[in-house]
């Protein structure tokens, strides 16, 4: 459908993956592979012990609201743990970049509304190549580290539909965002793919040049 590109449906994918309740019948293996990493690289060991094992507890929620400073905007993928106290948020940029210090304006929004009320919060800044944030309470994150995670919970897709549609996105990942720098990359996890698939006795052969 050449709809790769265009972020709305990266957002919607990933809000789908993530909420538990979402029909893909993983449960919370993509929302915890998610999520580890950046709790991990912010060594937030109190968040890490709130949310793990109760990931069931989260609500998943696009294009959530935010209006502060008379501005108005939107997060993209919104997640919710009444019970644990906390917050997960996800800003997602595929073609296009910050602007209006809205990063700035959606963590200073949810550290008023929720911080200071109690909750635990995590922002993860989602790009392509990995841009890093203009704010440093923003975690940022890029498509190779997605795409190993949707590769991860692949493994765990039982019914074939779904695994279709999984994989489907995998590779859309993979191509769509490959540019000349990540060639070496790119060649190697699709060779991976292709010899674990049709030859699991060989080795994978590494691009190396």
């Amino acid at each position: 459908l050449d709809i790769g590109h265009l972020e709305n449906y990266h957002s919607n994918m990933l809000a789908w993956l993530l909420d538990v309740n979402g029909g893909h019948h993983i449960g919370s293996t993509y929302f915890r592979n998610l999520v580890s990493g950046p709790i991990q690289k912010k060594s937030q060991k109190e968040m890490e012990e709130t949310v793990d094992m109760d990931w069931e507890s989260f609500s998943v929620y696009r294009e959530f609201p935010v209006e502060n400073d008379e501005k108005k905007g939107f997060i993209d993928i919104f997640c919710i743990s009444e019970e644990k106290k906390c917050v997960i948020c996800i800003e997602n940029k595929v073609e296009s970049s910050e602007h209006s210090n809205q990063l700035q304006r959606y963590a200073d929004f949810v550290e008023q509304e929720y911080c200071e009320k109690g909750y635990k919060a995590l922002f993860m800044y989602f790009t392509p190549t990995g841009e890093t944030p203009s704010d440093a309470r923003w975690i940022k994150m890029n498509y190779h580290e997605l795409y190993d995670i949707t590769c991860t919970a692949i493994r765990n897709i039982v019914d074939d539909k779904i695994r279709g549609i999984a994989e489907d996105y995998r590779d859309i990942l993979l191509k769509t965002f490959a540019n000349a720098n990540d060639f070496q990359y790119c060649i190697t996890q699709a060779n991976e793919n292709v010899i674990c698939k049709d030859f699991p006795d060989l080795e994978c052969v590494k691009v190396t040049s």
